[in-house]
């Protein structure tokens, strides 16, 4: 929040990429004077966003309305308006301060921007493989393997108290395990492996091998 504030007091340019729009607070996201959209859903823009999925509607009707919904109308409603849900790769929108939008091709990369269908492979003629044996499954959790069973016990508690506390909100699996996860990072609790690197699922089997090794 305070670099956005800075940037807008030096009349500095910043630039922000988000999916979701609540990812961002909004005290940082009504800092933004023009947005840019690509191919984009109402569930990820949520009720912030519809005034500009509206817009692209109401802006599509107007012509389809104007050609009596022929054929012709619809192809130019696709061509200068289209749905934001369908909107092509190369193509996006820009919905400025006015509140008028607007809609631009990507401009080229210098470099390969590389994207989510692009396979490694394929562009580099790089052939790569992985010996999945030597990689150890940690989506089943485990118990510690070489931690020492004060550091497993010191885990434990530092879980049971996060998710079942004695007083106030418990954490959900994943917000207890990103927790944990800066508290290893900052020495105060010991594991073989790197929690933050973990999910809620993981930490939640291995909280339970930890339980019945020490509750039983």
């Amino acid at each position: 929040m305070g670099f956005a504030r800075v940037c807008r007091h030096s009349e500095i340019d910043w630039f922000g990429d988000w999916q979701k729009n609540n990812d961002v607070e909004d005290a940082i996201r009504n800092q933004c004077d023009t947005w840019l959209f690509k191919k984009y859903n109402r569930d990820l823009g949520g009720d912030e966003k519809k005034p500009f999925f509206d817009k692209i509607e109401w802006l599509r009707k107007r012509i389809l309305l104007k050609g009596n919904n022929t054929t012709k109308a619809r192809m130019i409603a696709d061509s200068w308006f289209p749905k934001v849900e369908e909107l092509a790769k190369k193509y996006f929108y820009a919905k400025f301060l006015s509140g008028n939008v607007k809609i631009f091709k990507v401009p080229e990369n210098r470099h390969q921007h590389k994207e989510p269908y692009m396979k490694f492979g394929d562009l580099t003629g790089i052939k790569m493989w992985h010996d999945k044996s030597k990689i150890p499954d940690n989506g089943k959790g485990t118990d510690g393997g070489k931690t020492s069973p004060n550091d497993q016990m010191a885990l434990y508690n530092a879980v049971k108290s996060m998710r079942y506390p004695t007083t106030g909100k418990a954490l959900s699996w994943d917000d207890t395990c990103k927790k944990i996860g800066e508290m290893q990072q900052l020495g105060q609790i010991k594991y073989s492996s790197n929690i933050f690197e973990k999910n809620g699922t993981w930490l939640g089997a291995t909280y339970q091998k930890l339980k019945k090794k020490f509750e039983n």
